[in-house]
């Protein structure tokens, strides 16, 4: 790619591979997130368009953007911080669950960049574990923003990550803060068992599924749970209770 060293493959997401490169100007470290699109031009204004609106959110918990180029083989390849501590899915696929401390520290902040973001007009409209990404030092990211839209899909997708789109999504509602503050805190639930939590009306009791969950924790992911969007407490409100709601 012209302009950048591809130093090596920094992890195979579900759009595709990603490249960890340096760029030649100054040697700053980017990842290079490779993206099929239809049309390529049109795609690429999309995502500078983007980059130019969420760079206006402040957030140390959201991963950058810092652009998009055009590959020789026609696809898009999106400009990101380098974001070098793993990922929550592949945390939990190795450890199983997180402790209930953990699982705070974790979601938490990324309920509050959730909020930052829905302050500025921003949904995000596709999160699940393989959104969150860690830092070396373990600060939780939030990452593909704006890629439901770069794909050509209009709404939240529902393939691969089941259990984590809202259920108004599935009778065609658009993609809103309520659906992700539902994402969110199914990302909660996953921390703590392992999957995602079943539609509500079999949906087991979380302290039974994990017992030692402090009971208020429970009721506030039961309640961003809920199939009703008016029901569930905003992002800004759930970051300030899962706080408050784990123990000291």
């Amino acid at each position: 790619m012209p302009g950048f060293v591809v130093t090596g493959e920094a992890r195979l997401s579900a759009t595709g591979p990603e490249w960890a490169a340096v760029r030649s100007l100054d040697g700053h470290r980017f990842v290079l997130k490779t993206v099929p699109v239809t049309h390529l031009a049109e795609a690429q204004t999309l995502a500078d368009q983007q980059a130019s609106r969420y760079g206006l959110v402040q957030s140390e918990h959201l991963i950058r953007r810092h652009g998009a180029i055009a590959t020789a083989d026609g696809m898009l390849a999106l400009l990101l911080d380098e974001v070098t501590g793993g990922g929550l899915a592949q945390l939990i696929g190795a450890r199983g669950q997180l402790t209930v401390g953990e699982m705070v520290t974790t979601v938490a902040p990324l309920f509050r960049a959730l909020a930052d973001l829905h302050t500025s007009g921003v949904v995000h409209g596709d999160l699940s574990p393989e959104s969150v990404l860690f830092t070396a030092d373990g600060r939780p990211m939030i990452g593909d923003l704006g890629m439901a839209r770069l794909l050509g899909r209009g709404r939240a997708p529902l393939d691969g990550t089941s259990g984590f789109a809202a259920p108004e999504l599935t009778a065609g509602a658009d993609t809103s803060p309520g659906a992700d503050t539902y994402a969110m805190a199914a990302i909660g639930w996953f921390c703590l068992t392992g999957a995602p939590p079943e539609p509500a009306a079999r949906r087991p009791v979380l302290t039974a599924l994990r017992p030692g969950t402090p009971p208020r924790l429970a009721a506030l992911l039961t309640s961003c749970l809920s199939a009703e969007p008016a029901v569930r407490p905003s992002a800004a409100q759930a970051a300030v209770e899962l706080f408050n709601a784990a123990p000291a």
